[in-house]
This record gives C-alpha cells, sequence and structure tokens, in this order.
C-alpha cells in the first residue's frame, strides 16, 4: 500500500481549493516607508523636488513565493510585487509588498506634500491601498486645506486610517502617550467644519461607492505596533 504524504493530499484538492489555501496564508505586514530628501515647510511649493521614497522597515515576504510555482502563482495574483529603491548608500535594494493587504505606513516628514509626492510616485498601488497609517494630524491629507486635500482622492479603496501622536500634538489629545487606541468621532478628525462632507462629495464624485475610513488614533508608535501584532490574526485575505 502506497503511503501518502499530506502535500499528495493536498495537490489532490481540486486548483481553486489550493488557490483559496494559499491566499489564507497572506496576513498584512507593516510596511514603513522613509522619504529621502522630503524639503521643509518653509520651501517654496515651486522649489521642492519630491522625495525618494524607500522601506525602512518590513517583515520577510510570503513564503508561499518560494514553495512552489503554483503558490507563486497565486502570490503574483494576490498582487504581491518587487519593490526596487537605492538605499542611503545607493546600493540597489529590493523588498515585496501587496499595497492591497499590507498596512503602509507613510513617513510624516516635513512637509504636507508628502502624501501627494507618495501617490504620484505610486499611482496604481495607491488606489489598492485598504490600510494607511501616519504620525499625527499634521500629515494627514484629509485635513490640510485648499486644493492639497485634492490628494486624498487617489486613495480609492482607502477602509482603515491610523494615525499616530507625534510629540508636538501630544497636548492636544486625551492623555498624551498614556492614551489607549480610540476612535473619534467621523467629524472631530477633520477639525475644519464642514470638511466631512466636502471630501465625501469630492471623493464619490471620482469614486461613486467610495466610504469614509475607520479612524483610529494612537498614543505612541509602540502601542500602534502592539495593536498590530495582536491584529493581524484577524486579517486574513479572503
Amino acid at each position: 500500500m502506497e503511503l501518502r504524504t499530506g502535500s499528495d493530499q493536498f495537490m489532490d484538492l481540486p486548483k481553486e481549493i489550493r488557490t483559496m489555501i494559499w491566499r489564507f496564508t497572506f496576513t498584512p505586514r507593516l510596511m514603513i516607508f522613509r522619504a529621502v530628501g522630503c524639503p521643509s515647510f518653509d520651501a517654496h511649493r515651486e522649489e521642492q523636488l519630491a522625495p525618494c521614497f524607500m522601506i525602512k522597515t518590513f517583515l520577510p515576504p510570503p513564503s508561499a513565493l518560494a514553495v512552489s510555482s503554483e503558490s507563486r502563482t497565486a502570490a503574483i495574483e494576490a498582487g504581491y510585487r518587487p519593490f526596487i529603491y537605492t538605499d542611503n548608500k545607493s546600493n540597489l535594494r529590493q523588498a515585496v509588498w501587496n499595497p492591497e493587504i499590507d498596512i503602509i505606513f507613510l513617513p510624516s516628514g516635513t512637509s504636507f506634500n508628502c502624501f501627494d509626492w507618495f501617490a504620484n510616485s505610486f499611482p496604481e498601488e495607491v488606489r489598492q491601498i485598504r490600510r494607511l497609517h501616519t504620525k499625527s494630524f499634521l500629515e494627514w491629507p484629509l485635513r490640510l486645506p485648499g486644493g492639497d486635500e485634492q490628494c486624498m482622492t487617489y486613495f480609492e479603496s482607502l477602509e482603515e486610517l491610523v494615525v499616530v501622536h507625534d510629540d508636538f500634538l501630544q497636548h492636544c489629545f486625551p492623555h498624551g502617550r498614556d492614551a489607549p487606541s480610540w476612535t473619534p468621532t467621523s467629524r472631530f478628525p477633520l477639525w475644519l467644519p464642514g470638511d466631512y462632507d466636502k471630501i465625501t462629495t469630492r471623493m464619490r464624485a471620482k469614486w461613486p461607492h467610495w466610504k469614509f475610513p475607520a479612524v483610529t488614533v494612537f498614543g505612541s508608535h509602540e502601542k500602534m505596533l502592539e495593536c498590530v501584532s495582536r491584529r493581524t490574526v484577524d486579517w486574513q485575505v479572503t
């Protein structure tokens, strides 16, 4: 009698079932981006040069990319792609990211244009991002006045927006760095009266099914990382 292994039994499953199993292994990873060469707030807009984005911190790519040709195909079809960049020593580096699945943490930088530049650098990827984290409301494009808030219309699929307090703004929020995670009302995080309706109208003019993202605020970067670690198991890809 031939002894059958678990891998043999797995391959006996219909291909559609195997693909679903591979996709179940794709969990969100926190991808912390860094903007190199970001100009200061004082620089005139026309004199500002777009920064170069690189990934500062990331976890290893899904093991499915290296298990078999079938699992690799499933990962690529799910949206995993190479991210090639030059580090601060001019060395060519490569990471793997998935804008639709991974948690994208954008740097606070020193300019209000950080989101705009990121969207211009990755126009297709930005439309797929579902989980966006950033530091402080200063870099949150929803509250920028005038035409700068237009950059938010790039985030077509955004479902979750997480904001981490920075030291400068901690006195504005309950408990400062000791604050647990909390969800403000829909109008509180916008600060400017009428912005909620204005942003929603503008977004739905471009994306009819767009919904305002869930917003969560953390008192520190460490608390945000702790929450991400706990919640990853609940974020399996379906």
